[in-house]
């Protein structure tokens, strides 16, 4: 991470990136569907798209203008293991409900998990556990 830190300070003029924080993990997948297989193991399907799962930071789906066809259409979230972290979904573009879905490591159908949330996500914000 510091050679990252280093390379990225070198190409955008900075001396260091000191006040880089968040954590950068492998990319969450976001697909607009979502199915069981024959073992029971729920797969996204759809649209699907590698987003970011940065630690600490609120994103939105207009954070990445070519995977828009995610908004409003959000069905299946899939966190990498081992990462012990989660993330929070939530209904709004600010990560800021008082309620939201806790997508954990692994897979996550939000078909079946909460109906609620199923093509109603606007905003995630993930957590180390």
């Amino acid at each position: 991470m510091a050679v990252l830190k280093k390379l990225l300070a070198a190409v955008i003029g900075f001396s260091s990136l000191a006040f880089v924080s968040a954590q950068i993990y492998n990319p969450a997948e976001f697909c607009t569907d979502a199915y069981n297989t024959t073992d029971g193991v729920a797969e996204g399907t759809g649209f699907c798209a590698a987003i970011p799962a940065d630690v600490g930071v609120c994103h939105t789906f207009a954070d990445f203008p070519a995977d828009s066809a995610l908004a409003g259409n959000l069905s299946f979230v899939y966190i990498p293991a081992p990462y012990t972290y989660h993330c929070n979904l939530y209904q709004d573009a600010s990560c800021s409900d008082t309620a939201y879905y806790w997508a954990s490591s692994g897979h996550n159908d939000l078909t079946i998990s909460l109906g609620g949330y199923n093509d109603n996500v606007d905003s995630w914000l993930c957590i180390a556990s």
